[in-house]
């Protein structure tokens, strides 16, 4: 028979030493002597990026501070109204998320990850909701000499 039990509320980054005793019923079996010491260590959480965000009319842009013991950040992002994200993963501090629809709402949300085995991903970073910018038309104005003193602008 095979038992098994969760303990919860363990400290982060701690080592903890078990052992294991059978219990016997008091009458027909005795406890058994206590198993061999078993160490674990928890594995820590990493920070959760606080993100700031750029944008421009085709790009946005996601940036956050480094996290300790991070070695990759993942981005994701996609259209407010789309179910799917696409992620991508960056060593850096930002990344230029290109070739946007000008004028519509993308969700944005970075994670930091380890390559370190004492180290667990981070949650996800609040989302954020970004309406990429609309650029104006570029003016095309014409004009013309009235006078040899002055330019009207038609």
């Amino acid at each position: 028979m095979a038992l098994s039990l969760n303990l919860t509320s363990l400290d982060q980054g701690a080592t903890y030493e078990f052992q294991v005793i059978a219990k016997g019923d008091g009458t027909s079996y005795e406890d058994s002597d206590a198993s061999s010491s078993v160490q674990w260590t928890t594995k820590t959480k990493l920070a959760t990026p606080v993100v700031s965000i750029t944008k421009d009319t085709s790009s946005i842009t996601p940036s956050w501070s480094a996290i300790a013991n991070a070695t990759s950040y993942v981005v994701e992002y996609k259209l407010s109204t789309a179910s799917q994200w696409t992620s991508t993963t960056t060593a850096s501090t930002s990344k230029k998320i290109d070739n946007l629809t000008s004028g519509a709402t993308y969700k944005i949300r970075v994670k930091a990850t380890s390559t370190n085995s004492a180290y667990v991903d981070s949650d996800y970073s609040t989302v954020s909701t970004v309406v990429v910018s609309s650029q104006l038309d570029t003016p095309n104005p014409t004009y013309s000499a009235t006078t040899s003193s002055s330019l009207d602008r038609k």
